[in-house]
């Protein structure tokens, strides 16, 4: 429905199905003011709006405009919902009548809906004024005579609807500094004013708001880097911290910052060219053939998904001390342990860079490698093909059999799946990892190929996949196209929005495993070096899921 809510809602809401809504928005009202010295913004504030906005208007113009979404909302809104209120003396039972639930993703859609006709009249009513809105946000801006007859209107056409306007929230803002007396019954200010949590005014006015918001993002990036969990302290500091500052930084005019060429730079552009020089910087440093196959591989598809999991399950997840060796494996950071200290069971001295610990053969090297296995198995079985690990008596060779063959129930197709993990610094793929990207894994899929043939006992018709991901994340070409045909399968049996779930999912799941994979290594050869007294956190699933709960 996204095109067609697009089409409804431009070019006066927002909110609903426009992409950089709330910049173009802000930057739409900079425009106006620049053009019209003495218009005024007038910014309107609706009590409880999402909560209170009536279900018979809603209803009556879906039916009118978007008659395919009716029987959904009859379904989620034909009754009275319960909303249980928790309290010092016991649980409450509230009964919703009006309103959107909160937690509905159509909810800003079906308030958006409610409230269009009155905002679309609105403008036509008054065409000396212009009248734009991103969802409850509804701002007049226009002459100040025309803006106040305009919100009077507003007014009583949400009153219909039984949306209350807060006169005590709303704000007149003018770069004039004189308002007529109707004006002055609300708030109004010449200074500046903050537009869907942008500042516009004065160079002085956006100054101070950007400094105040710049310090209560410092504070919030201290309570981040306090939590304890890491993979929710850098989704937070992602999602939420740092959007932030990107919409502050693309829609803030910048005058207050000196050194800049000229008033007319935006800081958004500033702060990536800036970035972009460091990214340059990096490459461009003498650094040997470990850190550039490091960076490369870092780069690939699906090795920084892990990065971006919301840990809502175990299988998502990662306990702190996983994705502190994952991040410090990412970054080049030393592991956190003294180097040199400690001496492998093959009589070589631990490096403190893991990879001694992730390519040793000695003292239970393939332990990753039943994680992996499973979760490739999971991934085969989700998508709906049967799937056996491991199979035995099937080939002639019992000892190169594969490590999963899948079936196509549908289509008759056989897979045999040999999983492995390469690493970059192998003496094999150093050389070729600093300048090709994915040579690591592509050396180990055409050994594998070449090596491991699997004979079964009454012929056999499967085709050979060679499923090779690298330490530091990166998947081989033949993992990435062995997904894709699975994501196939998934659109043919449930449509495409299930196969874009499926991916998405996987994608994610399966960049968690390999970091899982290398911390479970790392951790379990340094507890056979280090002795139980000092052995390191090793959980199972069983607790991994405890944890996340």
């Amino acid at each position: 429905m996204r095109d067609h809510f697009s089409d409804y809602f431009s070019p006066i809401q927002h909110g609903v199905s426009t992409a950089g809504g709330s910049e173009l928005l802000i930057h739409h009202i900079q425009l106006l003011l620049d053009q019209n010295a003495d218009w005024v913004v007038l910014k309107t504030d609706v009590k409880n709006a999402f909560n209170s906005i009536s279900r018979r208007a809603v209803a009556d113009r879906l039916a009118s405009h978007f008659p395919s979404i009716t029987p959904h909302f009859q379904q989620m809104y034909g009754h009275c919902g319960s909303l249980v209120f928790a309290s010092d003396s016991g649980r409450i039972i509230l009964s919703s009548e009006e309103g959107v639930h909160q937690g509905d993703p159509l909810g800003p859609v079906l308030f958006a809906v409610g409230i269009h006709d009155s905002i679309s009249r609105l403008q036509q009513s008054h065409p000396d004024v212009v009248v734009l809105a991103y969802l409850d946000d509804v701002f007049i801006i226009g002459p100040e005579s025309s803006s106040l007859k305009a919100f009077d209107q507003l007014k009583s056409s949400f009153a219909d609807l039984h949306l209350i306007v807060a006169d005590h929230k709303c704000e007149i803002f003018s770069r004039k500094t004189t308002f007529t007396s109707e004006s002055q019954q609300l708030p109004c200010r010449s200074d500046g004013t903050i537009i869907l949590g942008s500042p516009i005014g004065s160079e002085d006015f956006v100054s101070d708001s950007c400094l105040k918001l710049a310090s209560r993002g410092k504070e919030l990036c201290d309570k981040i880097s306090a939590l304890e969990d890491p993979q929710c302290a850098l989704l937070l500091l992602r999602h939420c911290h740092a959007t932030n500052l990107n919409h502050l930084a693309s829609d803030s005019p910048i005058q207050c910052i000196s050194d800049l060429p000229s008033p007319e730079d935006k800081l958004q552009h500033r702060l990536k060219s800036e970035v972009d020089e460091v990214r340059k910087a990096v490459f461009s440093l003498a650094l040997d053939n470990h850190d550039l196959s490091r960076l490369r591989s870092c780069q690939g598809k699906l090795a920084g998904r892990w990065l971006e999991a919301l840990p809502t399950s175990w299988m998502l997840a990662l306990k702190p001390c996983d994705f502190r060796l994952a991040a410090s494996l990412r970054l080049g950071d030393p592991l956190p342990f003294a180097a040199g200290v400690f001496t492998c069971e093959c009589n070589a001295n631990i490096d403190r860079s893991g990879y001694h610990l992730l390519t040793c053969k000695f003292g239970g090297g393939p332990v990753w490698a039943h994680n992996c296995v499973s979760g490739w198995a999971d991934c085969v079985r989700d998508a709906g093909l049967v799937c056996k690990v491991e199979p035995r008596y099937e080939y002639v060779n019992n000892d190169n059999r594969p490590d999963i063959v899948a079936f196509g129930s549908g289509t008759g197709e056989c897979f045999d799946l040999d999983i492995s993990l390469a690493h970059p610094w192998s003496s094999e793929a150093s050389r070729r990892s600093a300048v090709e990207d994915g040579a690591a894994a592509l050396i180990r899929e055409e050994k594998i190929s070449k090596y491991r043939t699997c004979q079964r006992s009454a012929g056999s018709t499967a085709k050979f996949i060679p499923i090779v991901a690298e330490h530091f994340g990166r998947w081989g070409q033949s993992a990435l196209d062995f997904l894709q045909s699975v994501c196939r399968v998934v659109e043919r049996a449930e449509g495409r929005a299930q196969k874009n779930i499926f991916l998405c999912y996987w994608r994610r799941r399966l960049s968690v495993l390999i970091q899982y994979c290398n911390s479970n290594v790392i951790t379990h050869k340094l507890s056979r070096v280090c002795g139980p007294t000092s052995r390191p956190n090793l959980v199972s699933d069983r607790e991994r899921q405890a944890h996340v709960r």
